[in-house]
């Protein structure tokens, strides 16, 4: 009769082992992919207007808090609306040029990295995934994995002192068990959901910076283009030095010496030129795998333009601040690091009770002091990073003004050096020195134009992205 019961309970806890293994297997890939879908009452919610100038900021996505700040600028400034309008207009015709001739100007580059970057397109399938999570289906899951991981561990405990015990199994089931009743109470708790939703904004946040990327490639292709026709002007321009050395050279004015070291300064020169155009080429490359275009198709960089008066008047240095500083993942991030430590040091401090004494307890006040010198460092850097961004524009907008004046002048002593060389006072050569004078001036202005573009491209995407180039 005991042989009888003995073989039953062995039969039945190899069933709920059985039973124990597929449940807690399928419990906790339920926990790392998510249930399948949503439930209708959670996307009919969804789907529901939101409020945004009711709801608090952090409860804002950052979409919507974008919005919310395009809003409150329009009311500063109602031209601002009409401008900015126009501008995601012309943006939207420019995407559909260059999806037809690969003709890039810098508005088309975030839809076009946010549409065909292979990276960004696998992001979104992870935030799909995240999306897809039915937590209250995730809690049903676990609760039948929990119990039936709870009969087997009865199973087992059963058997102790038996020949048919196995602690190795029960201390398995155990820790199986631990785990999933933490998952458990993280879904509960809330902790899962915004664990999530921290990750969720950290992609998105990525997504922005190869957006970014993208645009600063861009700008710096313009500007080694800038470059390589300032080195073509100075070779055309040793061109002419050449013939006039050959010529004294032959009357014997210089030494060959002479004439050898001009030449060795020309070989270099288009050395330096040829290596600029192969780093170019792989600048461009590296553009077209950004964009998620064919890394053999040829792409045309049309020029940037300015950001106009209004818009650079429209920027503030301290609402702006506070505005990056709400949309930064960066500083988002380390407020979660700062409350998570002061929690773990109010359960310090919750289980020493009347008695703050021993090394955990201090190790534990010292962890909790460490995280908030380490997040009040984050905001100090992430502000001074910040006033270095709002200067920065500040600063490219009087070089441009600057440059103009410079070209001004020069463009006044081109028009001098004409009429010098009408009157035959001057050499053809000392009129082109002035053409290539003023077309250096010129180079110049460009250049700084392309400065003031980037300066202003990275102050905005800290204002509405949080994120500090």
């Amino acid at each position: 009769m005991k042989k009888t019961i003995v073989i039953i309970i062995c039969l039945l806890l190899a069933v709920c082992l059985a039973i124990s293994a597929t449940s807690a297997e399928e419990a906790t890939e339920a926990v790392l992919i998510g249930a399948a879908s949503e439930s209708e009452d959670a996307a009919a919610a969804d789907e529901e207007e939101r409020d945004i100038f009711a709801l608090p900021w952090d409860e804002l996505t950052p979409q919507e808090q974008q919005r919310r700040a395009e809003v409150e600028a329009f009311e500063k400034d109602p031209g601002l609306r009409e401008e900015l309008a126009k501008e995601a207009e012309n943006a939207k015709r420019d995407y559909e040029t260059y999806k037809l001739n690969g003709s890039v100007t810098l508005s088309v580059i975030e839809k076009a990295v946010l549409s065909n970057n292979l990276t960004v397109l696998g992001i979104e399938e992870n935030i799909a995934m995240i999306d897809e999570i039915d937590y209250d289906e995730l809690l049903d899951d676990l609760r039948k994995a929990i119990n039936t991981l709870s009969d087997a561990e009865w199973a087992l405990m059963s058997l102790s002192g038996t020949p048919y015990a196995d602690s190795y199994r029960l201390d398995q089931i155990s820790s199986q068990s631990d785990t999933l009743n933490d998952q458990y109470d993280d879904i509960k708790s809330g902790k899962m959901q915004r664990d999530n939703d921290a990750t969720v904004r950290m992609l998105r946040s990525t997504e922005k910076q190869l957006v970014m990327a993208a645009e600063n490639l861009f700008m710096t292709q313009k500007g080694l283009e800038l470059t390589d026709s300032g080195l073509e002007r100075q070779l055309a321009a040793l061109g002419r030095t050449g013939k006039e050395l050959n010529l004294r050279y032959q009357k014997g004015q210089i030494s060959r010496l002479a004439l050898s070291e001009y030449e060795n300064g020309v070989t270099q020169l288009k050395s330096g030129k040829e290596t600029l155009e192969m780093n170019i080429s792989l600048l461009s490359m590296q553009l077209r795998n950004l964009l998620g275009t064919d890394l053999g198709r040829a792409l045309v960089l049309k020029e940037p333009s300015l950001p106009s008066g209004r818009l650079l008047a429209a920027m503030s240095l301290e609402d702006d601040l506070a505005t990056a500083k709400k949309n930064s993942y960066q500083l988002y991030d380390a407020r979660k690091s700062y409350l998570e430590a002061e929690k773990d040091w109010k359960d310090v401090r919750y289980d020493y009770g009347d008695k703050p004494d021993g090394d955990d307890y201090r190790r534990g006040e010292h962890q909790w002091k460490n995280a908030q010198y380490t997040y009040d460092a984050t905001v100090n850097s992430f502000e001074l990073s910040f006033r270095g961004l709002y200067y920065k524009v500040k600063d490219c907008e009087q070089i441009i003004t600057a440059a103009q004046s410079a070209q001004a002048t020069a463009e006044k002593q081109y028009q001098a050096a004409k009429l010098k060389a009408e009157y035959g006072q001057i050499s053809q050569n000392e009129l082109l020195k002035a053409a290539d004078d003023l077309s250096e001036a010129k180079d110049k202005v460009k250049s700084a134009g392309y400065d003031l573009i980037s300066a202003y491209n990275n102050y905005r995407h800290a204002v509405n992205d949080g994120i500090i180039n």
